[in-house]
């Protein structure tokens, strides 16, 4: 199990270095898909840790770490809206037969994305960093985010720049709508 996902992760390492190549080195098959969601409870553990950090940050007396789950719980429901976007995406561009490789390389950079963020955050809190340094790191890990996220649309899919493009459009649109309602429960 830890071999798996450790060869999984460094795949999605070299995707981070847009390794145009390695999309087409994940196991694509039925147990290989089913196996990807192995990432989601880590990426949601980083999620609220990252939640729970940037709070203490903001707020001296660390009353908004209770929120942190439902932010989190709002993750797992961006995580499965985004794949379902991606896949009529795939079917419209006739590339269905390639959204299971999608699917595994997205959950696995999801792991990546979610340990440069959080490396970030606590390294930032072990430091003392001001307040304003966590909101600069999550505006560059989030920008890189973006175009890691593009080069696996482009390379797991196999589709052109401009329709993997105009899919991130729509995923970030997505996840900004997502936020906005975890937003508004959390009040």
């Amino acid at each position: 199990m830890f071999a798996d996902a450790a060869r999984n992760v460094g795949i999605a390492w070299r995707l981070a270095r847009f390794d145009a190549t390695a999309a087409r080195d994940f196991e694509d098959d039925d147990r290989a898909f089913w196996r990807s969601f192995r990432a989601l409870p880590i990426v949601m553990a980083l999620d609220w840790l990252v939640s729970s950090l940037t709070v203490s940050a903001f707020q001296e007396d660390g009353g908004g770490i209770g929120r942190a789950p439902l932010a989190t719980g709002w993750l797992v429901v961006g995580w499965l809206l985004a794949l379902n976007i991606a896949a009529e995406f795939a079917r419209h561009m006739k590339r269905q037969d390639f959204w299971p490789r999608y699917v595994i390389a997205h959950n696995w950079a999801a792991l990546v994305q979610g340990g440069v963020l959080t490396v970030g955050i606590a390294a930032l809190g072990i430091f003392g960093a001001p307040s304003d340094a966590y909101g600069f790191w999550v505006v560059v890990v989030g920008f890189w985010s973006l175009v890691y996220d593009w080069f696996i649309v482009k390379s797991a899919l196999e589709v052109e720049g401009p329709p993997a493009a105009l899919l991130m459009v729509i995923l970030l649109f997505t996840a900004l709508f997502v936020n906005q309602i975890a937003a508004s429960f959390a009040g």
